[in-house]
């Protein structure tokens, strides 16, 4: 990518250098998505197009295969470059779409395993709308279909939006999922009942539940509780006329221990007191939870950019701050909104492949989820000693 003016420059906040940027627009060579399509009869070629590495860089990567789930439903050249960015050979990744998606965008995800066999799309798929039960059915879709390649040993998940990129490198994922140590990294917050109010059976199990965001990172012996503990499924289905199934199923079964024996797993009602304690002391979520970072309108500041459904859309201004960020994955970012901000970020993240930096494995084996790993079932506090 031809840029004129540095990604380092933006980064630091040079203002010239940041005043180009935002005028800088990007110029693709697939505005008629059905080019990609046609690249891809090429598989050699159409890996090379869009940075697909063709090797494992490390042992300890190759040891560490990790597993994605990805759900999306529109921009074909953004879902690639996204899996691009995450791509590894010795990794899986599951891919689904939503059945309202055009016929090219199908064509396009559907012809993804003929280049790349560790890319799986799920048999069965769903009409995926904003809060609808459609979106948790294609997560657990992935899961089943990712667990039940045994031949692969992936470590760790994590799912991903087609508005996501990364924040972290392969290899950074890696040490940061090694200092997880087995944990459950998702949100926790206060549920509202009037996400359920068309339900009238009470709970499976008697579950306490939980809202979190959709997007979390769990083990893949956490993935194999999830799609085959019995109650796990009968929550997964008694969700189903729920308000934002999506933001109530993770953590819910990961925060009940004594109905679901997850691997990984928390207290989830003590954790969520201790935060509702510390709300007017913090505004870092990060201090436990880093599957994903994005910004809601009850933090404005935090978001220089624009707004798109509730959710900031990064842009030029927020490179300074969002470079530098603990959480694994950032959303959103759009090719057509500041494009510099997603291309730089991409860059930022294919030169530390390239030129590995430290990973500050302390403040992630410092987090909650790994403390109480390491402290086996014993209840430790939600806040790290530090706080």
């Amino acid at each position: 990518m031809k840029f004129n003016f540095t990604c380092d420059a933006v980064v630091k906040g040079e203002e010239n250098a940041v005043r180009i940027a935002k005028k800088w627009q990007y110029q693709s060579a697939f505005k008629n998505a059905s080019r990609i399509l046609d690249l891809m009869d090429d598989c050699s070629t159409f890996k090379s197009r869009f940075f697909f590495p063709s090797v494992t860089l490390s042992a300890e990567e190759a040891d560490f295969p990790l597993a994605y789930g990805l759900i999306v439903y529109k921009n074909p050249e953004q879902v690639v470059r996204m899996l691009s960015s995450v791509y590894w050979p010795q990794n899986l990744y599951c891919i689904t779409y939503d059945t309202k998606s055009t016929q090219l965008f199908k064509d396009i995800l559907n012809k993804l395993p003929k280049c790349f066999p560790n890319v799986l799309i799920p048999k069965e798929k769903y009409k995926i709308d904003w809060c609808g039960y459609g979106v948790l059915q294609a997560a657990m879709s992935c899961l089943e279909v990712l667990t039940a390649r045994g031949e692969v040993n992936w470590r760790y998940y994590q799912y991903m939006s087609g508005s996501d990129l990364p924040l972290k490198t392969n290899l950074e994922m890696v040490r940061i999922f090694k200092a997880l140590n087995g944990s459950f990294n998702s949100e926790i917050s206060q549920f509202q009942k009037w996400r359920i109010t068309k339900i009238s059976a009470p709970p499976p199990g008697n579950l306490t539940i939980f809202k979190s965001s959709f997007s979390a990172t769990f083990s893949r012996e956490s993935a194999e509780v999830i799609v085959n503990n019995n109650i796990s499924r009968e929550f997964f289905e008694w969700l189903n006329s729920s308000y934002c199934p999506d933001e109530t199923f993770w953590t819910t079964i990961a925060g009940n221990p004594e109905i679901i024996k997850m691997p990984g797993g928390f207290p989830g009602e003590r954790w969520l007191e201790e935060k509702l304690n510390h709300a007017n002391q913090t505004k870092e979520d990060n201090l436990y939870y880093v599957s994903r970072y994005q910004v809601w309108p009850n933090t404005p500041s935090l978001c220089l950019g624009s707004w798109s459904s509730g959710s900031c859309v990064f842009g030029v201004d927020d490179l300074p701050a969002i470079s530098n960020r603990k959480e694994l994955v950032i959303h959103k970012l759009y090719m057509d909104y500041q494009p510099a901000a997603y291309f730089c970020l991409l860059e930022m993240q294919r030169q530390r492949t390239s030129f590995p930096v430290p990973v500050d494995a302390h403040f992630y084996s410092n987090l909650a989820g790994p403390r109480h790993v390491r402290a086996n079932g014993k209840y430790t506090n939600f806040w790290p000693d530090n706080f």
